[in-house]
């Protein structure tokens, strides 16, 4: 996300008292579970849920779900020049699993379990609710391991285990 659009982000999100007190309490709850919230993409879901979603505040549909990820975030990123933040399938995953474990969960929600797995499913998530393309970056050294292996002059051969038995089979069971 650009520097400009985070800032501009954050900002419209500390315009909103609700949302300052909101986005602190989810900050501290994800520091307790050895998390961390990106500030802009909880800054676009809070604000678009509320500007955007005719539903209550804290219900979370499948299908509300769907709209706030692929249609109304886009529209308020474009109507305010602002990058979709990278981070927003993970940030929705640690604010609903918030809303679960604090009781905000609104009645009329989606269990946590649908609403997770529809977020593995179309947000690029692992089951622990981490992107799936960010891994480990490779160490050299195993990067030059690797360019090692594809070289022809340091491929083993292959040596059979029993020599002679290639030639031997057993016979097939009639059935």
């Amino acid at each position: 996300m650009r520097s400009e659009g985070g800032e501009q982000v954050i900002e419209v999100m500390e315009c909103r008292f609700e949302h300052r007190v909101r986005a602190h309490a989810v900050r501290i709850w994800a520091f307790g579970q050895g998390r961390a919230v990106d500030r802009p993409s909880l800054a676009v879901i809070l604000a678009v849920k509320d500007d955007c979603v005719d539903e209550p505040f804290d219900r979370w549909t499948l299908d509300g779900l769907a709209d706030l990820m692929w249609t109304y975030v886009p529209q308020w990123c474009s109507a305010g020049t602002v990058e979709r933040p990278k981070q927003l399938a993970e940030t929705l995953w640690l604010y609903l699993t918030f809303l679960h474990d604090s009781g905000r969960l609104a009645q009329g929600s989606d269990d946590l379990g649908a609403l997770r797995a529809s977020l593995v499913a179309y947000g690029g998530l692992n089951q622990h609710g981490v992107a799936r393309g960010r891994g480990r970056p490779r160490s050299k050294a195993r990067h030059q391991r690797s360019e090692l292996a594809a070289s022809s002059d340091y491929v083993a051969p292959v040596i059979p285990l029993r020599p002679g038995m290639a030639a031997v089979r057993p016979p097939l069971a009639a059935t």
